[in-house]
């Protein structure tokens, strides 16, 4: 009975709480009645082999402890799987086509394709299983919660056309492109158009942009460009003032706020492709980022270590930088990382008012006058 013991006492550890007491007495009768009838088919008990090896039929105590678990048995279940392997093939092309950029790039600024490529190959293998361990830990999630997402049953026809990303190759891709310009320029404008209303493809895109961004911001797909001042000098720019700026140390300083804003994207377009109808989150997360990146800038243009090489005094100001741009190479850093904070500041505007607007516009009472327009 030792050996019955300890098996009922492993099973008992892997069962539910509130179950185990009756599911090991159900257990147990049913094992001993075994026994007793093996050892009646004998005419003497049973040894210790023979009763493990009826514990053996029986089934291994996990095999066990599984059937009596609620929920589902599985990592990826059969209803969420066509969308996981859909997001596997993406992430792994998405890293292909990275992979590439990367290694054209730094060949042409460095040199040295071998080094270059070997870099770039494990570069891409670790960024794909990071996109595969994500989507495989979101559906098993979504698994376990039984979370209820809109596109899975509201999905229109017109945004079926971005699953054929996941079938490209090489011979697809310059397809399309024959197709594209063979398309008159009117056909052109409309797709551009449905590009710009499908949530879907907005939602897509802010998933893959902002899981590359995070990736590329934790080291964990490295591009191998850096903004050390001897690689800044082999791309014929010159860091000037900033040949001394300790970046490590600012990177350091902003790492949290700039992880912050690129999970973010990744949100937003979670929730654009599970909700798709729901435009107040979707305004004020984009009203929440425009405010984030607006504070951003106006720190890096004040109180940032960067602040004294970016603080534009005035409008001549500007316009006396942007003219280094016009020098002979090597081009000055200084006047690239003030368009660059310019451009975001703009950008975060653009965001902050949309996202005003979009919150706005999209209450109860604008979405019933929709509704009334539609059905008129």
């Amino acid at each position: 009975m030792d050996l019955v013991n300890e098996y009922l006492r492993t099973v008992a550890a892997l069962l539910p709480k509130a179950q185990r007491e009756d599911i090991i007495a159900e257990l147990r009768d049913t094992i001993l009645s075994g026994i007793e009838a093996r050892e009646g088919d004998l005419g003497r008990p049973l040894t210790d082999d023979e009763v493990e090896a009826e514990l053996r039929e029986v089934g291994h105590p996990l095999v066990i402890a599984a059937r009596y678990r609620e929920g589902p048995q599985h990592v990826v279940g059969p209803t969420l799987y066509p969308y996981w392997l859909f997001a596997v093939k993406a992430s792994i092309a998405l890293q292909v086509a990275i992979a590439v950029v990367v290694v054209i790039v730094r060949t042409l600024a460095f040199g040295d394709f071998p080094l270059m490529l070997g870099q770039a190959i494990g570069s891409g293998i670790t960024g794909a299983l990071v996109f595969v361990g994500a989507a495989t830990a979101t559906v098993w999630v979504l698994e376990r919660r039984g979370q209820r997402i809109d596109y899975l049953e509201t999905w229109r026809v017109r945004d079926l056309r971005l699953l054929e990303i996941a079938t490209w190759d090489v011979s697809s891709v310059r397809e399309w492109v024959v197709a594209w310009r063979a398309r008159p320029r009117r056909e052109r404008v409309k797709s551009q158009a449905w590009r710009r209303d499908s949530p879907i493809a907005h939602g897509l895109a802010l998933i893959v942009v902002g899981t590359a961004l995070i990736l590329w911001w934790t080291g964990v797909l490295s591009p191998g460009l850096s903004l050390s001042a001897d690689d800044l000098r082999r791309l014929d720019i010159s860091p000037g003032a900033l040949a001394a700026f300790q970046w490590s140390g600012f990177k350091a300083v902003v790492f949290w706020f700039v992880l912050v804003y690129m999970a973010a994207l990744v949100l937003q377009g979670a929730l654009l492709l599970a909700w798709p109808g729901v435009q107040r989150l979707q305004g004020a997360i984009e009203a929440i980022r425009g405010a984030m990146l607006l504070a951003f800038c106006v720190w890096l243009n004040t109180a940032s270590p960067l602040a004294p090489s970016l603080n534009v005094s005035s409008f001549p100001d500007l316009i006396q930088r942007m003219a280094m741009l016009a020098h002979s190479p090597p081009v000055p850093l200084e006047p690239i990382v003030v368009i660059f904070v310019l451009s975001m500041a703009f950008s975060g505007l653009v965001l902050f008012s949309r996202g005003l607007w979009t919150l706005a516009t999209s209450g109860p009472r604008a979405q019933a006058e929709a509704g009334i327009s539609k059905s008129a």
